[in-house]
């Protein structure tokens, strides 16, 4: 049997449909609007977390190469400040050296990144005393200081001289000479460290070295007689060693040495070559005594 539809019922079926799709639409649509909301929340926050979490690392990261850049700094300053008390070590003693640290300290208030760049630079100006004038204001400070001098009462100066250098060195190469100045020298520096003597400088071939300062000790003439005693068999024992390397004569070479005991005047004298210095006649007598004395001998006064 057909069953009949009118045009109506035709007609009216797919707009039936058509209606609930749209509704169906509006419902997801409705759906996805209220769950979008926590959805879109959540990925803000994540988003934000991620933006935070990188600012984080990137601060880190700056602030460690920040740290390493002030602990690369630090290190270069201390080897600086190493090289300095080393240089100041080898030249004065003890007490100079403290007393020149300190002056040096001294001038670090508001300057000290610029001073501990410079600490070398300092102590040359220091020692050179420069004209404040034609300075710096670091300079200016460190020329106005005051004389680093003492008086010691009591002390002994040994003079000590190579007889026959200057003819041996006339028949020598440069290097030759050096070779021979540089194992007497370190040797005699060696035994005046084991003694506590100070070894004041060489002039030529002259040795000169100082007991009984910067701390006073009743028995500096003792030990500076020990350290002449000591260098003189030293010596001889050397030259005869330095024959194969420099010839014969080298073997020929004789110490002669001068001590005196006195009164000295010990500082700082500051130049283009700042050094530690004696003055007084105490030195003037000790170079006297070896001048005037015998080779391979220890000359004493009374």
């Amino acid at each position: 049997d057909m069953e009949c539809v009118s045009a109506d019922q035709a007609f009216c079926e797919p707009k039936i449909h058509e209606e609930k799709f749209i509704e169906t639409i509006g419902f997801v649509a409705l759906l996805s609007m209220v769950l979008g909301v926590p959805t879109m929340g959540i990925l803000f926050c994540w988003i934000g977390k991620r933006r935070e979490k990188r600012q984080a690392q990137a601060q880190i990261q700056e602030i460690d190469e920040k740290m390493q850049t002030m602990s690369k700094q630090i290190e270069r300053e201390k080897k600086t400040a190493s090289k300095t008390q080393k240089l100041v070590s080898s030249l004065f003693p003890k007490n100079v050296q403290d007393r020149i640290l300190e002056e040096l300290d001294e001038e670090q208030s508001g300057e000290e990144d610029e001073i501990q760049k410079n600490s070398t630079d300092r102590l040359a100006s220091f020692l050179k005393s420069e004209d404040p004038a034609r300075t710096s204001s670091t300079a200016s400070r460190t020329a106005k200081s005051r004389p680093i001098a003492d008086l010691f009462p009591e002390a002994t100066i040994s003079f000590m001289d190579i007889v026959g250098f200057t003819a041996w060195s006339s028949t020598r190469e440069p290097s030759q000479v050096f070779s021979l100045l540089e194992t007497l020298y370190q040797n005699f520096d060696r035994i005046a460290s084991s003694l506590d003597v100070f070894k004041v400088e060489t002039v030529g071939d002259c040795y000169v070295a100082v007991a009984g300062l910067p701390e006073a000790r009743p028995d500096h003439a003792i030990m500076m007689a020990r350290f002449a005693h000591e260098c003189l068999g030293m010596f001889r024992v050397l030259v005869k060693q330095l024959e194969v390397e420099l010839g014969p004569d080298t073997g020929e070479l004789r110490l002669r040495i001068g001590l005196h005991s006195g009164p000295v005047t010990a500082g700082v004298l500051r130049g283009d070559r700042g050094r530690f210095q004696l003055f007084g006649d105490t030195v003037n007598t000790t170079s006297r005594m070896e001048s005037n004395g015998k080779p391979n001998k220890i000359h004493l006064s009374q």
